[in-house]
């Protein structure tokens, strides 16, 4: 299972957008500007630290020079010539999740924790993943109940419904086996939100 992973990782996730990069070239005592929209005359709506990495740049602008970032509440954009894309790794983790109802799937390499109403089940087991170009298929199981749940993770741009941030995937679970069940639908982020970023209001 890991050689698969490894194997399907890097034409999924790596040459393409969404993907996670470090910001670059930016002195110490400095900062990188998250502008409001892909201008270097745009307002200033946030800051990356000179130190900041895994930033998901979920898509560029027209002319190639400006990515798009996630904020709490929206997107704003960044410089590229600060940016370097991340090397290429066996696996990039990601996190889906929606609403109505609320739930989350963090899917890390052979492991899976799914969500849903504040019912967490932790340490699914990661069965199966295909792929097709330009969409992700991940099979995980809850042991030893007979249940198989598939989530099918798609490039393209997506809304949780709550904010006026974009994403850059979107997702549907579903399961199979005896029980079945409806899809819960929603959107994904490779990137592990942290504190690098500060938000102006």
């Amino acid at each position: 299972m890991i050689r698969l992973l490894a194997c399907l990782a890097q034409p999924v996730f790596a040459q393409s957008y969404p993907d996670l990069f470090d910001v670059r070239a930016v002195a110490d005592d400095d900062i990188l500007n998250v502008r409001q929209i892909p201008s270097a005359d745009a307002s200033i709506i946030g800051t990356l630290a000179p130190n900041a990495t895994e930033i998901e740049v979920v898509t560029l602008s027209g002319d190639g020079r400006w990515g798009m970032i996630g904020l709490a509440e929206g997107n704003g954009w960044v410089s590229m010539t600060n940016m370097a894309r991340r090397p290429s790794t066996d696996v990039l983790p990601i996190t889906c999740f929606g609403t109505e109802p609320f739930w989350t799937l963090s899917i890390a390499p052979q492991t899976a924790t799914f969500d849903a109403l504040g019912d967490a089940l932790r340490n699914l087991t990661v069965t199966d993943i295909a792929e097709i170009p330009n969409e992700t298929f991940v099979t995980f199981t809850q042991g030893l109940t007979p249940i198989d749940r598939i989530a099918n993770i798609r490039r393209g741009s997506c809304n949780d419904g709550m904010s006026d941030r974009e994403f850059g995937f979107q997702t549907s679970i579903s399961s199979a086996g005896p029980v079945g069940g409806g899809a819960l639908r929603g959107c994904c982020t490779l990137q592990i939100e942290n504190s690098v970023l500060e938000q102006r209001n």
